[in-house]
């Protein structure tokens, strides 16, 4: 089974403590797993971005206000 992570980070500002990218992965492939099927592919999209841009991403995708 292989679930390929795809992170994509729209934050301006730096984060503190610095994103590490390879432990977000391996932890998020690990709690994604049983999502996929033996011997399928899986996969996940994250994204890390400020409220306003989820804000809008859920009014334009789901029609709810606010994020999330």
């Amino acid at each position: 089974m292989t679930v390929e992570i795809a992170l994509s980070c729209r934050i301006g500002r730096p984060i503190v403590p610095p994103l590490d990218r390879r432990r977000v992965a391996r932890r998020v492939s690990r709690a994604a797993s049983p999502l996929a099927s033996r011997g399928r592919r899986a996969t996940l999209g994250l994204l890390l971005c400020p409220d306003r841009e989820i804000a809008a991403l859920n009014r334009e995708w789901l029609g709810r206000i606010g994020p999330t």
